[in-house]
């Protein structure tokens, strides 16, 4: 009788042990997995903040230059430009000071320019401003003489050519401009009346305005935030030359691929790095680059570790 009553008490403390054990178990899996959540959740939240702050700078420069091409051609009379190639030099001077007040007024703003059809007006009209650095006065200057090349010359006149073939506002590729030793990307908006081009007007930006937001936007420890284009390019990347591709950084075709998918924006994707795994969170900005915000897997997935380790050690 006694061996049989120790065997139930046996049996009831085996079971009560066992479904303890599993209880901790489920607890602590469910805790982990939530930890892990709470980290992704993070960088998510952190990436969409920073894509909304760079978006409102994206957004004031085209609402500057838009405007400042509203107020250029408020008195533009077409048919006296398609008349005269000298009526450009005319008109110039009445909205020269609008366009220099625009430009002082954008932040990153380092050069303006409303050049006309070279058609319809002499090859040099039009206004030119740069500033000589970031602190500087903009200065008016020769604008570049359109008869010394041809269309096709898009490193020296693509800046105009390409916005008008486009027939849209557009963001242009950020360069090096090597005379004032900035790095600028620019935004143009291609003048048209009745559907026939008048020419562009345009701001090139401090790229630093943009870039620097970005430089700022950490994830845990090590991570950092990266900005590339929709084929993969790198625009900014803290380790990387600026027209790297995303596969130099260990990715492979298909982690490219997901990156640069812009329905994957706000997921999470994983690719490896140097033989370390990683994850990042992308988002596309309203001028078509996207930033993403990356961090190895092992820092996420820190804070799940220790909480697993902690309630490890309690049981």
């Amino acid at each position: 009788m006694k061996s049989v009553r120790t065997k139930l008490i046996a049996s009831i403390l085996i079971c009560s042990l066992f479904t303890s054990v599993l209880i901790g178990v489920i607890a602590i899996s469910n805790s982990v997995r939530t930890a892990g959540k709470d980290a992704m959740t993070m960088m998510q939240l952190t990436g969409q903040k920073k894509t909304e702050e760079i978006n409102s700078t994206i957004q004031k420069i085209e609402q500057s230059v838009d405007t400042l091409s509203e107020v250029a051609m408020s008195n533009f009379d077409y048919d006296s430009f398609r008349q005269s190639k000298d009526y450009a030099d005319t008109y110039t001077e009445t909205v020269q000071q609008a366009v220099l007040d625009f430009a002082n007024h954008t932040n990153g703003a380092v050069t303006v320019y409303l050049r006309y059809n070279p058609n319809y007006s002499n090859p040099t009209s039009g206004v030119f401003a740069q500033r000589q650095s970031v602190d500087s006065e903009l200065q008016c200057l020769t604008p570049t003489d359109f008869s010394m090349y041809d269309e096709s010359d898009v490193e020296h006149v693509g800046w105009y050519y390409i916005p008008v073939e486009n027939g849209a506002p557009l963001w242009m590729d950020p360069y090096l401009n090597g005379n004032v030793n900035i790095y600028m990307i620019s935004y143009v908006v291609p003048l048209y009346v009745d559907g026939e081009s008048i020419g562009i007007i345009g701001m090139d930006i401090d790229f630093s305005q943009i870039t620097g937001m970005v430089k700022n936007t950490k994830a845990f420890s090590t991570g950092y935030s990266f900005l590339y284009k929709p084929d993969g390019s790198i625009m900014y990347h803290p380790e990387m030359e600026n027209g790297a591709d995303l596969e130099q950084l260990g990715m492979t075709a298909d982690e490219k691929a997901r990156m640069c998918y812009a329905r994957n924006a706000g997921h999470v994707e994983g690719f490896s790095s140097n033989g370390t795994k990683n994850s990042a969170v992308f988002y596309t900005l309203d001028n078509g680059m996207m930033v993403a915000l990356s961090a190895p897997d092992s820092e996420i997935t820190s804070d799940a570790v220790s909480l697993s380790a902690m309630m490890i050690g309690t049981c």
